[in-house]
């Protein structure tokens, strides 16, 4: 149970680093400083150490869930959560062709759970 919870803490941190980082580059200003104003960014910062939690929950999940149900997992939900999110948060647009790979991407995961 705990490595599923792992991988569930590993799809929650794939998705809030891909939006904290995206954050931080919508925010980024001027031409030559933009570089220097998302280092000085704490989303980026925050970003960078979702993605570093991610890493160890997923290496920690993957000792005990077999990789082909790891992997397409935590990319295929952190995929769904991402467009999700970033059509609230981000003003991305959210069209019929998103919102159905959303559910065959759902439907998939799904079937692959129950092949497992």
């Amino acid at each position: 149970m705990r490595y599923w919870a792992a991988l569930i803490v590993a799809i929650a941190m794939n998705v809030g680093s891909n939006i904290l980082l995206k954050s931080a580059v919508l925010g980024a200003t001027g031409s030559a400083s933009v570089v220097v104003s998302m280092l000085k960014d704490p989303r980026l910062w925050s970003g960078v150490i979702m993605a570093g939690i991610l890493l160890v929950c997923y290496v920690y999940a993957i000792r005990q869930i077999q990789i082909s149900i790891a992997y397409p997992t935590v990319t295929g939900l952190a995929m769904v959560g991402v467009a999700v999110l970033s059509a609230l948060l981000l003003g991305e647009p959210m069209n019929t062709s998103k919102v159905a790979g959303i559910a065959m991407v759902l439907m998939g995961t799904f079937i692959l759970f129950r092949a497992a």
